[in-house]
This record gives structure tokens, C-alpha cells and sequence, in this order.
């Protein structure tokens, strides 16, 4: 017995064959002292990336995925292919302000904190260790 496939199953079952991967992804963290915090965000992909449905949340202080985050911010605009975009606190220091796109407090992180990035409700990609309250052990 032969299997056959209409055009529109086989591509179907190549999608499901292929492992979906992110073209927004945090490509780069800064925690300095103080104030001086900032995210980068990359298009990996080919093509211009529409930012519209991404959100960046902030988990503070060990809190779970589970939970209500700290901060969120919803990004709008397009971004070209293998552009980046930077978000900084908004006192940070004027060489970080420099290299800024963009100003929000969802980069008031510390140590124990984490930062996802969601395409609507699915994430695309964390640092931190969501879920981990180090106590007095900082």
C-alpha cells in the first residue's frame, strides 16, 4: 500500500516536521549600577518583523510565571531584519540613554528577577530563572 498526500497535507506535515523558531529574541542584557538597565531586542528573521501582539513582562524578586508580572510593556512598530531595539530605564546614564530606542520602567530589574517575551500568550523568550526567590541568601 502506497501513502499518498494532497499538496495541502504535505505541507501540513513538513510544518509539524519543523521546529517553529522566534525571530524577536533578547539578544542582550545590561544591569549596571543604579539606574543604568537596559534590554536589547533582535530580528533574527529574513524579513521586517511587526511588533504589534509582542509584550516584554518583568517577574520581580523570584516571582512565578504563574503570577501577575511586575511590569509589562507592549511593543508597536516594525523592526527590519537583524535590527535591534533597545529599552533603557528612562535614568539611566547618558552613554546608555544614547543607545536607547525606547524608555520604561519593565528594565527596573535586579539580580533575582526575570523577563519574558510573549508573542500574545505564548512565550517567545525569558532571562532569569522565573520561580526563584534566593531570601537572604543575596
Amino acid at each position: 500500500m502506497s501513502l499518498r498526500l494532497t499538496l495541502p497535507a504535505l505541507a501540513v506535515a513538513l510544518n509539524l516536521l519543523t521546529p517553529a523558531q522566534a525571530e524577536l529574541l533578547i539578544t542582550e542584557y545590561l544591569e549596571g549600577s543604579s539606574n543604568n538597565k537596559a534590554i536589547e531586542l533582535t530580528n533574527t528573521g529574513s524579513s521586517t518583523l511587526e511588533l504589534a501582539g509582542y509584550r516584554l513582562a518583568l517577574f520581580a524578586n523570584g516571582r512565578a510565571l504563574t503570577a501577575t508580572p511586575t511590569s509589562e510593556l507592549a511593543l508597536s512598530g516594525s523592526l527590519p531584519a537583524g535590527a535591534s531595539w533597545v529599552i533603557a530605564h528612562s535614568a539611566a546614564n547618558a552613554a546608555i540613554l544614547a543607545k536607547a530606542n525606547q524608555t520604561s520602567a519593565v528594565v527596573n530589574f535586579n539580580g533575582d528577577d526575570g523577563l519574558v517575551l510573549y508573542f500574545g500568550s505564548d512565550v517567545v523568550d525569558s532571562f532569569g530563572q522565573l520561580g526563584v526567590g534566593p531570601g537572604t541568601a543575596w
